[in-house]
Order: C-alpha cells, then structure tokens, then sequence
C-alpha cells in the first residue's frame, strides 16, 4: 500500500515538475526580460546557462501563494501553461493532504 502511495506521490511530483519547467522555459524564451527581473530562475529540469537555484525556489514559492503573474496576461500559450500548472500544484497539494490518513489507514487495515 505505502509503494502504491508513494508511486503516486512521483507520479504527481513529476508531471507538476515538468508542468513548472514549461512555464520557465516558455518565460525565457518568449519574455526574457521578465525571467531576468525574477532572477533567472531554473526549473527543475530546464536549466539554463546563468539560471539561479534560488531564483528557483522563490519561482515556486510565488507560484504557491500568489495571482498569476503579469508576463502571462494576453497571451494564450503562457496562459494555458499557467492553467496546467495551477492543476498540478493543487493536484500535489490535495495528495500531500491526503496521503498521511491514506498512509496511517493503510497500515491500520493491513497490518498482519
């Protein structure tokens, strides 16, 4: 039960992951100045030359706790992209909520 949770867990981890990095890259190469003026950040795969890893976590952290950023208004792609990313980090966000009861409720019914 714990490797199915867990499975899940890199499943969903992973795609929220590249669903980041499209953003990023999607930044740098169509709005770069901005990508500059947030400090360069990397994604977890995309790694450009001159990214920042801090720039990286401040990236996710902004994801996480605010609106949608100014570079992404008016344009269709960026949009969409933002849209797949709010899926996948809510996606993670309601598995990480629910993933210690599933975890304590599976040991409890499985317990030999």
């Amino acid at each position: 039960m714990e490797i199915i949770l867990i499975l899940v867990f890199l499943f969903i981890a992973c795609f929220h992951s590249i669903a980041f990095d499209r953003v990023i890259e999607y930044q740098f190469n169509n709005f770069h100045k901005f990508w500059v003026g947030d400090g360069c950040p990397r994604g977890v795969f995309f790694n450009p030359k001159n990214s920042s890893i801090v720039s990286f976590w401040i990236a996710s952290f902004k994801v996480l706790w605010t609106e949608k950023p100014k570079w992404i208004c008016g344009d269709n792609i960026a949009i969409l992209l933002y849209r797949k990313l709010r899926f996948w980090d809510k996606a993670v966000k309601y598995y990480v909520i629910a993933f210690f009861p599933l975890l304590i409720a599976g040991n409890l019914l499985f317990e030999g």
